[in-house]
């Protein structure tokens, strides 16, 4: 009852819509015998219809879908930092202590989204007229998506804001067709319009206020007392734990020696940023492992962008191996336990 009374209503909507599809499906069969031999014990779950059962096998196949990851997120590194940071970043995303340790649920899939979401703005923010229109109405369109799903998204739209602001002041501002000092402005107001498409869907077709449904789920979520010095520190600890420590470092070490690159990390400051507001607000009340795995593909971008200001040649290649080999220990230890 508590989550559902702090979530959007996207997930029960899917399932409802599978649960449909499902129903008289010749696959039903099938995928519902598969679970009787297990559960045929479970009194509760055996009140369930066949096509909720056969629904289920979306969240049983939960760790395929996590492993689209790798997809965006090969293709996001590839575009801000360069080939073989990419091909890094994709073994390194397989080594994401929180993408094994809570493989089951749907945090190990919201990567995919706001990877997706983020690698789809980045290009359009690379675009002029109306390419840059139709790409960033579809970033606002997958973001919505994402937070109509979960609203464990809401600082994406943050960390979409700072990228822009960096964006526009070290490079667009630069260019011989800079655009005017309301750009920035503008790029929000088009990625807005996109991001309130599939809430204005279910307000027309449910008849639900999506801003009464914000206010209960935070009057809900932050009843939930937490130290706030305490805690100030240790959400990025813990997110950094169940990212890796290893990219985490990197990360904040490349900002620190960001100025003596020409090429800013755009990135990695406004995630910085973004992190930063998340952990002052007090918004987040606990297992930031989990609930901020979202923003680390984000990290692991960041720290090999960091990687190439601090080290260039073989001494960058050994960083990596070192990296890599301390993240499989901890990685066991933390999904194992």
């Amino acid at each position: 009852e508590g989550q559902l009374a702090t979530s959007p209503p996207g997930l029960p909507v899917l399932y409802g819509a599978l649960n449909a599809v499902m129903d008289g499906s010749p696959l039903t069969g099938p995928l519902h015998a598969q679970y009787l031999t297990y559960q045929c014990h479970n009194d509760l779950l055996l009140t369930y219809t066949p096509a909720e059962w056969a629904s289920a096998w979306l969240g049983v196949l939960m760790p395929m879908w996590a492993a689209l990851t790798v997809l965006p997120l090969y293709a996001l590194t590839r575009r801000l930092v360069d080939e073989r940071a990419a091909r890094w970043s994709a073994l390194w995303w397989m080594l994401v202590p929180g993408v094994a340790s809570f493989a089951p649920s749907w945090s190990t899939f919201n990567p995919f989204l706001s990877v997706t979401a983020f690698l789809v703005f980045v290009i359009a923010l690379e675009k002029q007229g109306r390419a840059m229109i139709v790409w960033l109405l579809a970033a606002g369109l997958l973001t919505g998506i994402a937070l109509f799903l979960n609203f464990v998204f809401l600082p994406l739209p943050g960390l979409f804001g700072f990228y822009t602001l960096a964006y526009y002041g070290w490079i667009a501002r630069k260019r011989d067709d800079a655009p005017p000092l309301w750009w920035p402005v503008g790029v929000g107001v088009v990625f807005g319009a996109g991001m309130l498409v599939p809430w204005l869907i279910f307000m027309l077709l449910g008849g639900t206020d999506p801003v009464a449904m914000l206010r209960t789920a935070f009057d809900q979520h932050l009843v939930l007392e937490r130290p706030f010095w305490y805690w100030s520190w240790w959400h990025l600890g813990d997110w950094a734990l169940f990212t890796g420590v290893g990219a985490f470092v990197l990360w904040l070490l490349g900002l620190a020696r960001w100025q003596h690159r020409d090429s800013p990390p755009l990135l990695g400051l406004a995630l910085l940023l973004t992190v930063l507001v998340m952990t002052l607000s007090a918004t987040t009340r606990g297992e930031s492992g989990r609930i901020w795995l979202f923003l680390s593909p984000f990290v692991i971008v960041a720290a090999l962008d960091g990687l190439r200001r601090l080290s260039d040649g073989p001494r960058a290649e050994n960083a990596l191996v070192l990296i890599t080999a301390a993240q499989i220990p901890l990685t066991v230890a933390i999904a194992g336990g």
